[in-house]
């Protein structure tokens, strides 16, 4: 599995349009597809790349290029490294001591969610996407008393349908 320091996510209301943009990758050896992925709502499309400046240019130009089936999209630069193991199960279960959730209605509401989360050092310890009309992301996350305060979502987005903490 390759771990990319940067990456972008596309959430298209056509799943064709995931396609379009494979297409206009051609030409750059520097962007590699991490998922591509049918939904009943369209489509979803996970680019990675160590060149944040190139991906952020690919991600401009295609977000005026598809701005009428780009549900949601975002670019994520300095990705932690535990999100994809998190995305795709591959994490190790470790000893809890509260834990933290947090629900979306966007995988890019998702993974940013979870960028901040690591960026408090809590430990992500799940990550699931349910692939549906709205593509509904659940975090689960581990924190300590301490880091409490550090990770309430203070702005959620419009598509954060919940929120919510078990302490010990």
């Amino acid at each position: 599995m390759k771990q990319f320091s940067n990456i972008v996510c596309f959430e298209f209301s056509k799943y064709s349009s995931c396609y379009q943009v494979v297409n206009d990758l051609a030409d750059s050896n520097q962007i590699s597809v991490f998922e591509l992925s049918p939904t009943p709502g369209g489509g979803i499309l996970i680019l990675g790349s160590e060149n944040a400046t190139s991906l952020e240019i690919f991600y401009s130009e295609q977000r005026k290029k598809h701005s009428t089936t780009i549900l949601h999209s975002c670019f994520i630069q300095n990705l932690k490294n535990e999100i994809i193991p998190a995305y795709l199960s591959q994490n190790t279960p470790t000893p809890i001591s509260n834990l933290g959730f947090f629900e979306s209605t966007s995988l890019c509401d998702g993974l940013l969610a979870a960028q901040r989360i690591l960026n408090e050092n809590c430990q992500l310890i799940d990550f699931r996407v349910i692939r549906s009309i709205l593509n509904k992301t659940i975090l689960v996350f581990n924190y300590t008393s301490e880091q409490s305060d550090l990770i309430k979502i203070q702005n959620p987005s419009r598509q954060t349908i919940s929120y919510f903490e078990i302490q010990k």
